[in-house]
Order: C-alpha cells, then structure tokens, then sequence
C-alpha cells in the first residue's frame, strides 16, 4: 500500500484488486483468445474480399498483425488520394490517409489507404470492400475535359 502510494496515485485500488482476480482466474486469457479469433475472421474476410474484388490494383501492406490494413492502390495517383478518400465515404465507406502516419514526406506516386476492421462483421467488410472497388473503378474512367461553349452564330 505504501508503495502504491507513493508511485500511483490515479488508479483505484479496487480496480486493480478486480483486474488481478480476471487474470488470475484465466478470465483475460479467455477474452483475449476470442478476440484473437474474432479479429482473425474479419482479417481474413477483409483480405478475401480485397483479393475478389481490387485483386491486381491493390497492394496489402500490414494484413499480419494489428486491427487496420493499409493498401497501396496502383491506379490511383497521390495527388487524387484525397478525391478517393471522399469517393468512398460518399459511398459508405470509411477510409484513411496514411499521411498522419509518416515522418517524413511520401516520396511515392500511388494513394495509400488505411482500412480498419475491427468494429465490422465479415459480411459488413465485404460490402464495403464492394463499395470501395465500385469506387475505384469510376477512377478508371479519364475526367472529361470541360466543354467549350459554343461560339454565338
């Protein structure tokens, strides 16, 4: 107690007491296996579907571990990343700039994006890699150059 005192002095007691009966009693052991399979399943989902529906267009970077992938799309420009990202959350999709992530600038000519998974059913992560390659295909297609008006006659 005294130590507990002089190095802690913002975490409850009691807390601690409970925390170290659920690790005693093989409660955490069991909660973090679950949430291993669980985060695996989704993991996988998301890696299937990526491979069905971007396969070619997409590299996966960081599937092994962790609960976010981070894809480098090849078709898609850095200067058009941010384009994408509204794209997809306009179709549903939440996705994220890597840019917050680096130290130094991205020296690189393709979008990256960061995908996370852990809060989505398999079925939910399908659907929206769905949504996402339907995005990405509109990419595909040239911008039209804006018409000129006509001349008046």
């Amino acid at each position: 107690h005294a130590a507990k005192a002089l190095a802690d002095t913002g975490t409850g007691g009691l807390e601690q007491r409970l925390l170290a009966g659920f690790i005693r009693d093989g409660h955490f052991d069991r909660h973090v296996r679950r949430v291993r399979a669980r985060n695996s399943e989704r993991r996988d989902a998301l890696v299937e579907a990526l491979h069905e529906r971007v396969a070619g267009r997409v590299e996966v970077l960081g599937a092994n571990a962790g609960l976010h992938v981070m894809l480098r799309l090849r078709d898609v420009p850095l200067e058009r990343e941010s384009e994408l990202i509204t794209s997809a959350e306009r179709a549903g999709v939440r996705v994220y700039s890597p840019a917050l992530f680096y130290q130094q600038p991205r020296h690189r000519p393709e979008a990256e994006l960061v995908l996370g998974y852990a809060s989505l059913g398999p079925n939910q992560i399908r659907d929206g890699i769905g949504r996402l390659a339907r995005v990405l295909r509109a990419f595909d297609r040239p911008t039209r150059a804006p018409r000129r008006p006509r001349p008046p006659r």
